[in-house]
């Protein structure tokens, strides 16, 4: 594959700017038709210095009857030399979350919701979203759906885009792994070498041009790098992978100021054995182009 090529290729996506996100799976979106819309926001964390009311993004539109909202938030746009990242939760935990996420509703019904959306609605009102420039001191267009980097690395492994894990010759998806086969590893690789054990983890956290994970407490995170240390220690291969979405960073560090404790585990993890890496994606409304490795930094 060419590198200038498009690894994923987005449907048909419509324009309009953040209102606000709530409830951690909700997002008021201003359409530039004028019209608001509650769209499912497919990411559980806290979005640090990605989630801002009033920049431009996308989404993709799914009418089915199963479906309770058919728009869903894609991209969103961040200008990558003055948006500062935001200071991560003190204590990340579930409840935290929800608080600095979750807006009250209100009980008066829809036009009373309205007159808490942020900025103030003209009706008819068209908003044009600026043309991204891409790269560092532009406008750069971020992932919000945690859904499909799983699903991108899966046609990266199979287009081996990744030279250093190898010639294998079977990808094999959630295989149960871990203490008394509680967890499951997002790939499993297997060839005439070694098996590897791959997790993959999402990022749009960052620090000008370094790339964050994670931007709160995960104790999910925790436990899989302690798995995989494991991993290595009884002979196989374990590689964590970072799936970078954005494509302004050209470094990536554990964030170590939202949970320090992940941070420790993964520089423990590597001089273990535990591989990392930290994949450079650009992101536009057309789609995903794989732009290599991020410069690792573990000081």
């Amino acid at each position: 594959m060419l590198m200038d090529s498009y690894l994923y290729r987005y449907g048909p996506l419509e324009s309009g700017v953040l209102l606000k996100r709530y409830k951690r799976f909700l997002a008021d979106i201003q359409l530039t038709s004028g019209e608001v819309i509650t769209a499912h926001c497919p990411n559980t964390g806290p979005m640090t210095g990605v989630c801002i009311p009033g920049n431009p993004v996308m989404v993709s539109y799914s009418p089915s009857k199963t479906r309770k909202y058919p728009y869903t938030w894609e991209l969103i746009q961040l200008n990558s030399e003055v948006d500062p990242p935001q200071p991560p939760l003190s204590n990340g935990g579930r409840e935290e979350q929800q608080q600095h996420l979750e807006l009250p509703i209100s009980k008066g019904g829809k036009e009373e919701q309205q007159q808490h959306l942020e900025p103030p609605i003209t009706k008819g009102e068209h908003l044009e979203p600026p043309i991204s420039k891409g790269g560092l001191g532009g406008l750069i267009w971020t992932g919000v759906n945690t859904a499909l980097p799983n699903k991108i690395i899966n046609l990266a492994l199979t287009e081996k885009l990744f030279p250093s894990l190898g010639n294998y010759s079977e990808i094999r998806k959630e295989v149960p792994y871990g203490m008394n086969l509680k967890s499951r590893v997002d790939f499993l690789l297997k060839g005439k070498d070694k098996p590897i054990y791959l997790e993959v983890k999402n990022t749009t956290w960052s620090d000008g041009k370094i790339a964050l994970f994670p931007d709160t407490v995960t104790e999910r995170g925790q436990k899989h790098l302690k798995e995989l240390i494991e991993v290595v220690k009884q002979g196989d291969r374990a590689v964590m992978l970072y799936f970078i979405n954005r494509g302004d960073c050209t470094e990536f560090a554990p964030g170590d100021t939202a949970d320090p404790v992940y941070g420790q585990l993964l520089r423990e993890a590597i001089l273990v054995g535990v591989e990392i890496l930290p994949c450079r994606f650009e992101i536009t409304p057309e789609g995903i182009k794989y732009l290599g490795l991020a410069l690792p930094l573990l000081r």
